[in-house]
């Protein structure tokens, strides 16, 4: 049986493979109308997007693969494999269409293993038919039958079940292929306004998260385990009522990648009681080689306790009481929260650290000297035993190096290095609120330099050398941008981490 599966999916993932070029494209009614209207998640892959962009019929490893199954075609397949290599629309699969997979984690509790469902739209029926008896033909115990239109793949003792008209193939796993495949779109997932967007997505690959069945499923698990939730049951509630849409565009250079929440409107009322949109008074904090910096801003930072679970909230609540925190000093944090690492000039073997928040007033900077039994007076005093400054400045507790507090602090107001962030692609990403990582900085590290004779982190600083930044940031409160850039512009960025991935492996 095993040999069975192993010839019938060999055959299939080969002619899928070459088909992939193929430039025919179906304007047959949605089929997306199959995946179930319960999927938690859904992902889509713009496969000829994909195969082009990353050049991979012309790697040795993909040919070489290609040659290996050539000769393992059965007999009866081998004329339409032959066929299909020289004219890939042969196959009868619409690959200009995406490929669809989609994940049901409902009733995991009942059934431990989800869901899933995969489908491709169809170009041309006859030809796909012609495909798959010559499947029959070359394993007898494989059966194709016809009922209304509907054709079904039966493969004996197996846990998939594949059914198909005349626009769709459908792939089940835990489900019923031949009752999807004429699934009206009210059944399905297409049901859900949320998803348009998703569903007329052109990006080389896409996600779909509806939360309503996750946070179904995470229940039944932290019940079945007895385990504790980590937030609350009313964030749960909230959660619930959410969906996320979330993209990646392999581009020349760089990849870029997008993610939208859909909330509910009680989501949103909990959104907007703790967002804020940060500004960039702190970015000039961060020196030009600094190769990681975080910059956000929230509001009623106390009110964030009272989201988590019992357990959790519980501790931290604990933790505050043993240093006489309470919550009024925690809601004098209000605005931009800046966290930096950079290469400290005057000692490169330990990394800089920054570290600012923004306060009403001084008592977080008051309450900060008392914990450190500091008595001495004015708008800074240095951490005993670590060499680190605290300093009040323009209503901002900054943690600094001494360099950095020399230069940008010491006149009272906060001043930018003279090289800094403020300004680049990382910062004004940072300005939005986000993260941004220097690649090229981190590869340049002194201290990481002491590791190049390890053969893992050598091949670790030769992954880092090809890389250059990582920004994400958010573009409003419920939509997030990033962006992935690469030393070279001059390739298609996918093309250049399936290489960077098969030189790291070949390199084990």
């Amino acid at each position: 049986m095993k040999k069975i599966k192993s010839l019938l999916i060999s055959s299939l993932m080969t002619l899928i493979i070459i088909g992939m070029l193929s430039s025919c494209s179906s304007e047959k009614e949605n089929y997306l109308s199959s995946l179930p209207g319960e999927s938690s998640l859904v992902f889509k892959f713009n496969t000829a997007q994909l195969v082009t962009k990353s050049n991979i019929l012309d790697n040795p490893m993909v040919s070489g693969m290609l040659m290996q199954a050539d000769q393992h075609v059965p007999d009866a397949l081998k004329d339409k494999f032959n066929e299909i290599k020289n004219d890939p629309s042969a196959a009868g699969i619409d690959l200009k269409k995406p490929l669809a997979i989609a994940v049901n984690l409902e009733n995991l509790s009942a059934n431990p293993k989800p869901s899933v469902v995969g489908v491709m739209a169809i170009s041309d029926v006859k030809k796909f038919d012609e495909l798959m008896k010559g499947v029959v033909e070359s394993e007898p115990s494989i059966t194709l039958s016809e009922t209304n239109g509907i054709r079904e793949v039966h493969i004996p003792e197996d846990e998939i079940n594949v059914a198909y008209n005349d626009s769709r193939i459908v792939l089940a796993f835990g489900e019923n292929a031949n009752t999807l495949v004429s699934q009206k779109a009210e059944e399905s997932i297409l049901a859900n306004e949320n998803f348009a967007e998703f569903a007329t997505s052109d990006k080389d690959f896409s996600m779909f998260m509806d939360y309503e069945w996750i946070m179904n499923a995470t229940l039944e698990a932290q019940k079945s385990m007895n385990t504790p939730a980590s937030i609350s049951p009313q964030l749960m509630e909230y959660m619930k009522d959410m969906c996320v849409y979330g993209s990646l565009n392999f581009e020349t250079g760089k990849v870029v990648g997008d993610m939208k929440v859909y909330p509910s409107e009680e989501a949103k009322k909990y959104i907007d009681e703790f967002y804020v949109k940060p500004t960039d008074k702190l970015i000039g904090l961060l020196p030009e080689n600094s190769y990681l910096g975080l910059n956000f801003a929230i509001k009623n930072y106390s009110e964030c306790l009272r989201y988590l679970g019992e357990n959790e909230r519980q501790q931290i609540e604990q933790i505050l009481q043993e240093y006489g925190i309470s919550t009024e000093l925690i809601d004098n944090v209000h605005g931009d929260i800046l966290m930096g690492v950079y290469e400290d000039p005057n000692n490169a073997m330990i990394p800089g650290i920054v570290a600012a928040v923004e306060c009403k007033d001084r008592t977080l900077f008051n309450k900060v000297k008392e914990m450190m039994q500091i008595s001495e007076e004015g708008d800074m005093f240095v951490i005993p035993n670590m060499g680190y400054c605290v300093s009040y400045v323009d209503d901002v507790v900054v943690v600094s190096t001494q360099a950095l507090y020399d230069q940008c602090l010491a006149s009272g107001s906060i001043r930018a290095w003279d090289k800094n962030w403020k300004g680049t692609a990382m910062g004004k990403a940072l300005a939005k609120g986000g993260v941004g990582i220097d690649f090229q900085a981190i590869s340049k590290n002194q201290l990481l330099a002491q590791f190049s004779g390890n053969r893992e982190a050598a091949m670790a600083l030769s992954i880092l050398k090809q890389l250059e930044t990582f920004t994400m940031q958010m573009e409003n409160k419920l939509e997030t941008s990033s962006e992935l850039t690469l030393v070279n512009k001059s390739k298609n960025s996918l093309e250049q981490l399936i290489a960077i991935g098969i030189g790291a492996a070949m390199a084990q």
